[in-house]
């Protein structure tokens, strides 16, 4: 950590070179991981025989289509949509592996890249409703709309020194993960939910999230005063520490990065949480320096092909500059930790008479109805929206003041620096002129895209806080927040903002004689009690997670979910692809299909075994991998009554919802590319594809 704030070789302090160029392969990464995942899945959920036809099903008018759908499924010969899906989904995950092979090192193409996955995410989430709907699909539209306009558009070496990063699109990508954080802190408190409040919400999290790992068993039976301070870490690293991005401060930067990376890594080592943990760890880059990521990221010798070179004067007078210059980020840097500390433990109430739980051994549950606990919190719903009332605005207006500060700065590089080429490279007037155009195009188009996105997203913060919002909030900025709706520019997050406290599961049942029913095994989500919760991040099966919110709600708001029984009543290929167990031989087809609902909780682990002093015995873990990992408890009524295929209410309800209860026939197209993109080019096992591209990403981030 001391060494990468320290000079390294001749890169000059605050220069974000290879910073942009982690960041937009990474981007890439994350595109392959978010295509492929969606490819796998496609005939099952809008497949003719799937559970949401996209031809059948009228969803989106098609003037109201982005523009490469309409293009794509144009009336004359154009692809159906669900074939137009599958050419998307491969043409991103072509764009997104080249981005991050690093064939394409710079340049134009790397930009039309970023815009072509970024269109045809757009394009197949506006198809995807329901099992598109996610926060982190909406957070790989936004980053990826900036991400276009972070990489460079100049490709050749002798220009780098001209194709500076700008400071612009690297503040709004600062911006998008301040937002993100705080946002996601502040709905955790602004909900009022008692297990925030009280400090108790991983009591329940780890083992009532979406798909949970084996790790989150272990971590879900961790001492009380362990669970209560994970929170009030959690609360400190979402609602305070983002508010650091907006003093310039590289060692400040640097410990934001680290914090955030471990709030993300703890995240994704006990939950499947798709791309969403690996996302935010890719928007914490900007962050980092091109020093830092030189010293503990890349090799020496390949830097050389990555950023320009500096002369010996150049260079002594970075090393002159840097003695003084970290003395003084070192003041800064401790004076902004030591006010942070202070005012965070102001809010906090120990009770110091508990400290010994926190080396409570993991086979004593936690205590979760403690009077005095460990940790506690020392201020009131009243207190926090008066802190809200002045932290929301000061976001705002320190957001706005940055980004001022961002635009000129990068003004005043391209001055200094289109001076510069011109008398390094004595080019003639002409040639002046032209870069100086070029250069001023540049920051007014950055100026004003970064313009336009900061005002859309500064009205959903706003709403944060009502007042805020009705004093501060212009008209323009509801204006240009209605512009961007339809590309989803920006949008609002922040999860768990009430946490589930119970944990209900669906279970699909069939029988052929109705008397003998057998269950459907889901691939994921918990179901057998001796099988262990899966690691499947970042691939997302998005049935299962939607399985999860279908189970707090009923089935009638979840039309899709008798869709899905109807497709198992005609014993539809394309969605048992989906499931890991048909429980019917081949050919057996249920004559009705019901839904159950039970209880689901973690196993207690297994006490130490107690013995008389004269008794030896051989230790033994007292955390051993258990033989069950739940327990379940079945509800005494039904989720889903018993249906069949020829019952006119099933019809009638799907109907309703634009619906079919039977399968649908493949879209008669006359383009030749739907059936081979369709029956040819999809793969017929889902696992060897998602490890293929993982394989692939881990060789080309590290050959």
């Amino acid at each position: 950590f001391v060494l990468g704030m320290q000079q390294a070789g001749t890169v000059p302090s605050g220069s974000y070179y290879l910073a942009r160029w982690l960041f937009v392969r990474c981007m890439g990464a994350v595109y392959v991981v978010a295509f492929a995942s969606l490819y796998v899945q496609l005939p099952g959920l809008f497949g003719p025989q799937g559970i949401s036809p996209v031809d059948s099903t009228v969803r989106i008018a098609p003037s109201s289509m982005p523009l490469l759908l309409q293009w794509l499924c144009s009336e004359d010969g154009g692809l159906s949509r669900h074939g137009a899906m599958h050419l998307l989904c491969v043409i991103g995950v072509v764009c997104g592996a080249v981005l991050v092979s690093g064939l394409v090192r710079w340049g134009v193409v790397s930009v039309v890249m970023l815009a072509v996955c970024w269109a045809s995410y757009l394009s197949v989430s506006a198809l995807g409703d329901p099992f598109l709907n996610f926060q982190w699909d909406a957070l790989l539209l936004e980053a990826g709309f900036l991400s276009i306009f972070v990489a460079p558009l100049l490709a050749r070496k002798k220009y780098w020194v001209d194709n500076l990063p700008s400071p612009i699109m690297n503040w709004m990508v600062r911006w998008l993960l301040f937002r993100l954080m705080f946002a996601s802190g502040v709905v955790k408190l602004s909900s009022n939910c008692p297990t925030w409040w009280n400090l108790t919400a991983l009591h329940y999290h780890y083992e009532t999230q979406c798909i949970p790992t084996a790790l989150a068993w272990y971590s879900h039976h961790l001492p009380d005063a362990v669970q209560r301070l994970s929170v009030v870490i959690t609360l400190l690293i979402e609602v305070l520490l983002p508010f650091w991005m907006f003093i310039p401060n590289r060692l400040l930067d640097i410990t934001q990065f680290f914090a955030q990376l471990t709030l993300q890594v703890a995240i994704i080592l006990t939950g499947n949480y798709t791309f969403f943990n690996v996302l935010t760890v890719v928007l914490c880059i900007p962050l980092l320096d091109d020093q830092f990521i030189i010293r503990f990221i890349y090799r020496k010798k390949d830097v050389a092909a990555l950023l320009p070179g500096t002369t010996a004067v150049e260079h002594q007078q970075h090393l002159r500059e840097s003695v003084w210059l970290t003395r003084a980020r070192w003041i800064v840097c401790l004076a902004t930790v030591g006010a942070t500390i202070p005012f965070g433990l102001r809010y906090l109430k120990f009770n110091y008479n508990q400290l010994p739980s926190l080396t409570n051994t993991l086979s004593l549950p936690p205590n979760r109805d403690l009077a005095t606990p460990f940790v506690s919190l020392n201020f009131a719903p009243a207190d926090w929206r008066m802190f809200l009332r002045s932290a929301v605005p000061t976001a705002i207006i320190g957001g706005l003041a940055t980004l001022t500060i961002a635009t000129l700065s990068y003004a005043v590089q391209l001055y200094r620096n289109t001076n510069n080429t011109t008398t390094r490279h004595k080019t003639t007037p002409l040639y002046t002129l032209i870069w100086g155009s070029v250069s001023l195009t540049r920051i007014l188009t950055l100026s004003a895209v970064a313009a336009f996105v900061f005002t859309s997203s500064s009205l959903i913060l706003a709403h944060q806080d009502p007042a805020t919002q009705q004093q501060l909030m212009p008209a323009v900025a509801y204006k240009a927040y209605q512009l961007g709706m339809p590309f989803r520019m920006v949008s609002g997050y922040g999860l768990f903002a009430r946490m589930t406290q119970e944990r209900p599961e669906i279970q699909i049942e069939g029988t052929v004689d109705g008397k003998e029913w057998l269950a459907y095994e889901f691939k994921y989500k918990p179901g057998a009690l001796d099988r262990a919760p899966p690691v499947i991040a970042p691939h997302q099966p998005r049935l299962d997670w939607q399985m999860w919110f279908a189970a707090l709600g009923s089935y009638q708001n979840n039309p899709w979910l008798v869709s899905l029984v109807a497709r198992l009543l005609s014993n539809s290929s394309d969605v048992k692809q989906l499931l890991a167990h048909d429980p019917f031989p081949r050919g057996a087809v249920p004559r009705y299909i019901r839904a159950t609902i039970a209880d689901y909780h973690f196993t207690a682990p297994k006490k130490p075994t107690t013995t008389s002093p004269t008794t030896t015995t051989t230790p033994t873990s007292t955390t051993p991998t258990p033989a069950n990992w739940w327990t379940k408890t079945p509800r005494a009524q039904l989720y889903l009554p018993p249906v069949s295929l020829t019952a006119p209410e099933l019809e009638a309800f799907l109907n309703h919802h634009k619906l079919s209860a039977h399968a649908t026939h493949p879209p008669t197209t006359h383009h030749p590319l739907d059936k081979w993109l369709v029956h040819t080019l999809h793969p017929a096992a889902e696992q060897s594809t998602l490890w293929a591209v993982l394989a692939i990403l881990i060789t080309a981030l590290f050959l």
